[in-house]
């Protein structure tokens, strides 16, 4: 699943095609519940404000290697 997708759930209203993978995926983990609840965090804060690009980097590889532990 690639960053976008993670980005287009977290802002989404609940109707997009990734629902489903991330319903599945916090019934399968749900030990990573709270790892997502940050990212879904760090991500509208992101969308809210203006960082650099390298930020934004910084930021989805400390998401992904979180997640990577899967």
């Amino acid at each position: 699943m690639s960053d976008s997708c993670f980005v287009e759930w977290v802002n989404s209203s609940g109707n997009t095609k990734n629902d489903k993978f991330w319903q599945v995926f916090l019934e399968k983990y749900p030990e990573k519940s709270e790892e997502i609840e940050m990212a879904k965090a760090i991500v509208s804060h992101v969308e809210q404000k203006s960082i650099s690009v390298d930020e934004i980097d910084q930021l989805w590889k400390k998401i992904n290697s979180t997640l990577s532990f899967i």
